[in-house]
């Protein structure tokens, strides 16, 4: 996992990236992603966030000459921009969601179904942007697949997206620094019961922002 930060006069933009394998492979990927969205936002001044991923998916693949070969690295990812200007909330993502909190309630967004990179032809893929006022959000949480996909508990399962979600509902209005506390217990008591202590089975990555912009 990496995750990516960039703003200007205008905007603010925040990513989560989950790259395909693990070790060089891994860190392979994730060196290609920022130098591409170096290039993409700082130089090209790309802003619409789907228009960002889909310059991804691109890049990702003639580097790594996927259209040629059976490599299928690549990575899944959500990214938001805050537009000061029009006070306004765009997000875009590969397989990865957004959650954020408007006027108490919890609302969920799910990323497109495709991954950047990989030897799905980028032309086929689609890309959706949306567009939320920032009036009533309180909270904006991005995250990798790795904290509800991790096993544990009793019966020795995923700890899954529905029980993360109803836990961040419970701890969304205390300070972002006792968020991240109450999260790492969360995942330390899932991951040790009765004794037994269960493998981390991927990078973690979770994003907390108030959109004070």
């Amino acid at each position: 996992d990496f995750y990516w930060c960039w703003n200007n006069d205008r905007y603010k933009f925040i990513g989560v990236f989950d790259c395909v394998g693990h070790g060089v492979p891994g860190a392979f990927v994730s060196l290609i992603g920022l130098t591409l969205l170096k290039e993409t936002v700082e130089l090209r001044g790309i802003s619409q966030v789907d228009q960002i991923l889909k310059n991804l998916d691109v890049g990702v693949a003639q580097i790594l000459n996927q259209n040629t070969n059976e490599n299928q690295d690549g990575m899944d990812a959500a990214v938001i921009c805050l537009d000061k200007h029009t006070n306004t909330l765009h997000f875009s993502g590969a397989h990865n969601p957004l959650l954020y909190f408007k006027d108490g309630e919890c609302i969920t967004i799910k990323g497109s179904r495709c991954s950047i990179g990989g030897n799905r032809k980028s032309s086929k893929k689609e890309i959706e942007l949306h567009e939320i006022p920032l009036e009533g959000i309180t909270e904006i949480y991005l995250f990798s697949d790795g904290f509800q996909d991790q096993f544990g508990g009793k019966e020795r399962k995923k700890l899954s997206i529905k029980t993360l979600k109803k836990f961040v509902v419970t701890i969304h209005n205390e300070p972002m620094e006792v968020q991240q506390e109450k999260l790492e217990t969360l995942l330390h008591n899932w991951m040790n019961i009765e004794g037994f202590v269960e493998r981390q089975i991927d990078d973690i990555s979770f994003i907390g922002i108030r959109p004070n912009i």
